[in-house]
């Protein structure tokens, strides 16, 4: 990937991902528990936050090779932000917030897309 993609904001991804849109989770993720800089990735967490794993990969299944790839390239793009805050202390918690658990599920998400060339 030579160029960072754009971050959509909730009605961009709602517009891209069509009537694929509805199956998401839509979580409302508290920005509190969220590091600021990571913000911008909210509304993929909130979309791609399904709690079993079986329901993210039908989901990931089900959509578009576009809506895919741009999951793996915002997710690639932006590992230097989140990777701190997922393999920080937090990733130690008993109870880690639902914020940091909607953050992982994302990045697991991505990690489930097939590689293409």
């Amino acid at each position: 990937m030579s160029e960072t993609p754009a971050l959509m904001t909730a009605d961009e991804l709602r517009e891209y991902y069509c009537l694929f849109y509805d199956g998401g989770a839509h979580r409302k993720l508290d920005r509190n528990n969220i590091p600021k800089e990571l913000w911008l990735l909210i509304p993929y967490a909130e979309f791609w936050s399904l709690d079993e794993e079986a329901s993210r990969l039908e989901l990931l299944g089900q959509a578009s090779l576009d809506v895919q790839q741009n999951l793996q390239d915002i997710v690639l793009a932006y590992q230097e932000i989140w990777e701190p805050w997922l393999i920080g202390p937090e990733a130690d918690r008993r109870s880690p917030t639902l914020e940091y658990v909607a953050f992982s599920m994302l990045v697991m998400t991505s990690d489930s897309v097939p590689w293409r060339n």
